[in-house]
């Protein structure tokens, strides 16, 4: 019965991490996007046609949830942030300006509190 008991939490253990993999491709067949499943959360890596990656994120029940991160196509990081609940929360940087400028941002739920801005110095 022990034994019985052992296999079935072994098995009931491997449905809850059970994961699927589903991609979108470019037309020259490159990864466009690639969604990992697992339930109803979702980890998603975009990247552009040359394989670079261009974004992160995860989302829960179909809304933006955990650490977000956008790239150039370069592969210099231009946006990082947290989404819960598929709100903006927390600090957001982004970079404009060619990377020149930093913009410092904070939300709290979802609404814009503070906006600090730095321009880099020759």
């Amino acid at each position: 019965m022990k034994r019985l008991m052992t296999i079935a939490m072994m098995l009931a253990g491997g449905l809850l991490f059970a994961q699927e993999v589903r991609t979108e491709t470019y037309e020259n067949g490159q990864t466009k996007t690639q969604y990992t499943v697992y339930g109803n959360y979702i980890e998603m890596i975009a990247f552009y046609q040359d394989g670079q990656v261009k974004e992160t994120g995860s989302y829960l029940a179909n809304k933006p949830h955990g650490e977000y991160r956008q790239y150039n196509e370069a592969g210099d990081l231009i946006s990082a942030g947290e989404y819960v609940n598929g709100e903006k929360e927390g600090i957001w940087l982004y970079r404009a300006g060619g990377g020149d400028m930093l913009y410092q941002i904070e939300y709290v739920d979802n609404v814009r509190t503070t906006v600090n801005r730095w321009v880099a110095v020759e």
